[in-house]
């Protein structure tokens, strides 16, 4: 898959404004052949461009296996979330070592009242 409209989807469970998310791997069977050299998920508020967290590798993600054809990127336990209430959506950005950008998963988080 290499463009955003042929991505899979993954919505993360709702939390609770102040909750935390609980760690999640993503298994990618990249097909190039090339190794994962870098991963990063923007939540934007949804339905607008503005970025409301940003989670990259060493702060929220880790690279778990960066081997060719079998990919897993880890979303880390993050506890609290600092995001308002609403409805988030993301981009699972993935770029390998050919430094070529793809997106494979999107989706939506959201965070209700407590």
């Amino acid at each position: 898959m290499s463009c955003e409209s042929d991505q899979g989807r993954f919505d993360f469970p709702s939390i609770f404004e102040g909750g935390g998310i609980l760690s999640r791997d993503f298994e990618i069977a990249e097909e190039s052949g090339t190794t994962l050299a870098d991963a990063e998920i923007e939540f934007r508020v949804a339905g607008s461009e503005t970025v409301a967290l940003t989670l990259s590798v060493g702060d929220g993600l880790t690279l778990t296996s960066t081997a060719a054809g079998a990919w897993v990127i880890t979303v880390d336990q993050i506890a609290p979330v600092t995001l308002s209430p609403g409805v988030y959506s993301y981009n699972l950005k993935t770029t390998d070592a050919d430094d070529m950008p793809q997106f494979y998963i999107g989706g939506t988080l959201t965070i209700l009242n407590r």
